[in-house]
């Protein structure tokens, strides 16, 4: 197993707002995917980081497809 660049702005964002999920690669059967960092200290405060990056990432997404989409509905209606 060795690390690997990200490829695409997905891991890119991964890669500055997760500590605890690194890239790796396999060369011998070509997997590529996140495997957990292990730290020395801090581990907790890393993963809990982690979770509320993702969970407001995804509050974020929801919120701006909402919009998006009562936006789209108003131009269709006409309003």
């Amino acid at each position: 197993m060795y690390r690997s660049h990200s490829r695409n702005a997905f891991e890119r964002f991964m890669k500055i707002f997760s500590p605890t999920v690194l890239l790796y690669r396999c060369h011998h059967c070509n997997w590529r995917g996140y495997m957990f960092r292990r730290f020395r200290s801090q581990s907790r405060f890393a993963f809990w980081m982690t979770v509320l990056g993702i969970l407001v990432g995804s509050l974020g997404g929801v919120l701006v497809g909402w919009f998006v989409l009562l936006r789209f509905v108003e131009v269709l209606l006409g309003r």
